[in-house]
């Protein structure tokens, strides 16, 4: 029997497509600011971001639709998440500073749901490569920015600068705490677009991504971060291996790379003409090379040191997220009661944070969900796309290199690493929709 469409269903289905719409729109504001440090509201010493703010009700949103059309699914990896949840919360209560450990679990579990979110609301195709799109676009403008905020830099106009590299000379740091911060989180799109500028892809054309992948690069070397220069000096170097492998294997030249190479070294002798190379000692201060000091390395070890003990004092029962820094605290005779205390003693290295926070028994389940988030969609490629394959080993290669930069970083709760990881959740479930022919339309 065929139901007739009335004006009523009418008027019903554009109130539920400008909420679709409204719904979308904020989470779109949510990726473009998930980066920003700087513009938030600070409540009881904890941190409130802008993103956050955008993504509240698009959270909101998605829980609803995932309770409603999606019960009968869970995104990848969720009951191993679920698990280590459950460790995290069983700890709260191991530690001197209770306050920070329940502020830590509440940021936990606004990422769970910002895993679900995306998820729920990204179920199609279409709307997953607007996301993927949208995605990739918010590094070449925060990137685009950080141009803005070197000139004002320059012209003596402080544009939320927060270090200098010598007086007129500022490190950009977009609206990030600081450069580095910056620099982990453009390391993202950066290795993104450097793989999808190999491959012609009909969602970004190539020739855009060539101009976006100079665009994001000129921002990272702006930003003077050391790590960032040596991952995307690692990622060249292996690219240019191959390279010269392939002129005596294949008889085949790279000329892309070379030229990249090329380019570098004009920058490198406009370095020396501009600063001289005496300037350039600031890439080893810190690391005890070449008669220079060796606070930075030091410190690092210093810090690995100290959470791995955090862990070994107690192996079983760890500290939960919040906890880490006022055991790190106690271990040098110090009892942390407030966030100022706390920045003073945090840990270093994401897994081994995860570690001391979650015990050893707790560490199996987040090891699991790491290892699926990775290595589960990797088995899909062989049977998707030409354009999906791509898209989806951009992610899986950027994700990657996100973990390898935070294992010199700390905290494991960035909201960009489970944004990322809430995208690949919903590629994975849209690819698998495809396969088994049962993609959602809606």
């Amino acid at each position: 029997m065929n139901v007739a469409y009335t004006p009523d269903s009418r008027v019903e289905g554009k109130i539920q497509s400008s909420l679709i719409q409204m719904v979308h729109f904020l989470f779109y504001c949510g990726v473009f600011t998930i980066s920003f440090d700087l513009l938030s509201v600070a409540i009881g010493g904890f941190t409130f971001r802008l993103s956050q703010i955008f993504l509240s009700i698009p959270m909101g949103i998605g829980a609803v639709v995932f309770i409603i059309v999606k019960k009968e699914r869970l995104p990848l990896g969720f009951v191993s998440l679920f698990f280590w949840t459950v460790f995290l919360l069983l700890f709260i209560n191991n530690t001197t500073y209770l306050t920070r450990n329940i502020g830590y679990f509440v940021w936990h579990i606004f990422n769970v749901f910002l895993i679900l979110s995306t998820f729920a609301l990204f179920d199609t195709r279409e709307k997953f490569l607007k996301l993927y799109r949208y995605y990739v676009y918010s590094f070449v403008c925060l990137s685009a920015f950080s141009y803005i905020q070197f000139a004002a830099g320059v012209l003596g106009i402080n544009l939320f600068i927060q270090q200098w590299f010598k007086e007129g000379f500022p490190r950009v740091n977009g609206f990030s705490y600081e450069p580095s911060y910056f620099s982990t989180y453009l390391f993202i799109g950066w290795v993104m677009v450097y793989y999808l500028s190999h491959f012609q892809i009909s969602l970004i054309p190539q020739k855009h991504l060539k101009i976006m992948f100079y665009v994001i690069s000129g921002a990272m070397v702006l930003t003077t971060s050391r790590i960032g220069w040596m991952l995307m000096a690692g990622v060249v170097a292996f690219k240019l291996t191959k390279s010269v492998i392939g002129i005596f294997t294949k008889g085949r030249i790279n000329i892309k790379l070379f030229g990249i190479l090329f380019l570098i070294s004009l920058s490198i002798m406009g370095y020396q003409l501009l600063f001289g190379f005496q300037n350039l000692n600031f890439i080893l201060n810190g690391t005890g090379l070449q008669g220079t000091a060796a606070h930075s390395s030091i410190g690092r070890m210093q810090q690995f040191d100290d959470t791995y003990t955090v862990f070994t004092n107690s192996p079983i029962v760890g500290y939960s997220l919040g906890g880490v820094s006022p055991a790190i605290g106690e271990l040098n005779g110090v009892r942390v009661l407030d966030q100022s205390d706390a920045k003073r003693y945090e840990g270093i290295s994401i897994f081994a944070e995860v570690l001391a926070a979650s015990g050893v028994f707790g560490f199996i389940p987040f090891v699991i969900y790491i290892g699926l988030i990775i290595c589960a969609p990797l088995k899909l490629i062989k049977k998707t796309s030409y354009e999906m394959k791509h898209i989806l080993l951009s992610l899986i290669y950027s994700l990657s290199a996100l973990l390898v930069i935070l294992q010199f970083n700390q905290n494991i709760l960035r909201p960009y690493l489970w944004l990322h990881i809430g995208i690949i959740s919903a590629l994975y479930y849209v690819i698998k929709y495809q396969m088994d022919g049962n993609e959602r339309t809606v």
